[in-house]
């Protein structure tokens, strides 16, 4: 616990002054801005995404990585670098934690959201206390951080969230009868929260679209079933389809 906790202040002087620290509110993606309260991600709140958890939390912070904002993935060790960076993720500005030890969740996620600007944490073991969700919360108030939970069962955290994102899939494209190539999966985005996101609007996107980003159905369309993919190797084999984040079970 102790080298924990001496690891994570000296993450804090290296990475803080990096920061955007003055900046309220945390860079969004551009086609997502006008769902969410501020157009951004409000500093010291908690935020949840579910559904197609990982790969919406990726696209959430990219653009804040992309302007120099530090985040860590603290538990995450199943998501793809690839796919991460494709999803916008600046991956020199990213720090990846290894699984917690339940006795230490709460001191390691405070921790960590001292020393870095986003928080994308997978799902502690057990279901967090009233007391520690608050302790949790006041630290992230405090330092300004935005804690993302990802793909959280229901129930694990006691309190609704300032914002929460749900990426139903609606299904995967480029696939036809016997021949194709994955190109880009479709997914309903839900927006709802507390502080104004209450609204519960939807909208389609493409997560991923066929360059492996983040965008609007109506801007980004899979490419044709004829073309060559990227992802075919020299020989003209199917090689890797997506460098897909894997998503929590």
């Amino acid at each position: 616990m102790a080298d924990r906790a001496a690891a994570a202040r000296i993450l804090q002087e290296r990475v803080r002054p990096v920061a955007l620290a003055k900046e309220r509110v945390l860079e969004a993606p551009a086609a997502l801005a006008p769902m969410l309260p501020q157009r951004g991600l409000q500093r010291g709140t908690v935020v949840a995404t579910g559904g197609v958890a990982t790969s919406l939390a990726l696209a959430l912070i990219g653009p804040a990585t992309a302007s120099g904002s530090w985040a860590a993935l603290v538990g995450l060790e199943r998501v793809g670098l690839a796919a991460a960076e494709e999803l916008g993720v600046s991956l020199e500005r990213v720090l990846l934690v290894g699984p917690v030890p339940a006795g230490q969740w709460a001191a390691t996620v405070v921790a960590v959201a001292e020393s870095v600007d986003l928080v994308l944490v997978a799902p502690p073991a057990a279901s967090v206390s009233p007391g520690t969700a608050r302790r949790v919360t006041a630290r992230v108030r405090e330092q300004g951080s935005v804690l993302v939970q990802v793909g959280w069962p229901s129930g694990r955290w006691p309190e609704r969230t300032a914002l929460e994102l749900h990426a139903q899939p609606l299904g995967w494209h480029g696939i036809g009868v016997g021949h194709g190539h994955l190109q880009g999966r479709q997914v309903e985005l839900r927006v709802s929260g507390r502080h104004g996101a209450d609204r519960g609007l939807r909208s389609r996107f493409w997560l991923p679209d066929a360059d492996g980003r983040f965008a609007p159905v109506e801007q980004a369309q899979p490419a044709a079933l004829g073309r060559r993919s990227a992802d075919e190797d020299g020989r003209g084999r199917p090689g890797p389809l997506l460098a897909l984040v894997r998503e929590p079970a």
